[in-house]
Formats: structure tokens, sequence, C-alpha cells
């Protein structure tokens, strides 16, 4: 099954040509960035900066403005999280990855259950290890 990109879930694997451009690409943006900060230019719109700050008046108003209205508590994105938990449990879709039908009478694919068993086995061999006083190797 093709989804977004993917073949049956799997992720291709970047090109060494596209990290190279986007190595290139990230070089070139941090060069530019900081020639407009030394030159006194705003990097964002290219207008002029205040004296001694990166940015102008403008773009500093603006990101403040952003700034205040996110959300500081992650509330709506949490809310949003309990609603697709609660639907894709009523639908009886894995609520870790939202891709397979669930095992009969857990909340998870098989695959997610896997994973989840051997993160709590290694967590509770860590736990047990600090409790005893011994160095942690994974």
């Amino acid at each position: 099954m093709v989804q977004r990109g993917r073949i049956d879930g799997a992720v291709p694997e970047m090109s060494a040509v596209s990290k190279a451009a986007r190595e290139h690409q990230y070089k070139t943006a941090m060069e530019r960035y900081f020639w407009y900060k030394d030159a006194g230019i705003c990097p964002r719109c290219l207008a002029n900066s205040e004296p001694g700050k990166v940015y102008c008046k403008g773009c500093y108003d603006k990101m403040y403005r952003k700034a205040a209205e996110r959300d500081p508590t992650g509330e709506k994105k949490n809310q949003l999280a309990r609603e697709r938990r609660a639907w894709r449990k009523a639908n009886g879709i894995c609520t870790d990855c939202g891709k397979s039908r669930t095992v009969e009478g857990k909340v998870r694919c098989r695959r997610c259950e896997a994973k989840a068993r051997d993160s709590r086995i290694k967590y509770n061999i860590h736990q047990r290890t600090l409790k005893e006083g011994r160095q942690w190797e994974p």
C-alpha cells in the first residue's frame, strides 16, 4: 500500500545528493543571516535593524505578538491528542501509530505492543540497576 510517499510504511532513505543539497542550503542561509546581522540589516524583512539588535522594530513586534498567541501550556495540543486517541480506540485502530488494527482486548497493534513491552523491560532494568547502585549499561 502506498501512503504519503511511503511504501508499506517504510520511510525511504534520503539520497546523498539531497543531504548535500540540504547542508549547502543550511550553510548559505546561515552565512546570509550572519552577513545581514553584521551589516545591521534585519534578516527577515531586509530593513535597517534596531541599533544593537538583530531584527527591526516591526519584526520584533510580529515575533512578540506571535509568541503571545501561542499556547504556553500546550493544552490545545493535548486536547487534540486526547480526542485522536479516543477516536482511534473507539474505531479499533492502534492508539500509538494509527495504522494497524489492534490486538483483541488491547489498544495497540502487535508491533507497537512489542515496542512498548521492550521499552518497559528496558526501563525496569534501568530502575533496578539504579536502585542497586550499579552503573546503567544499555
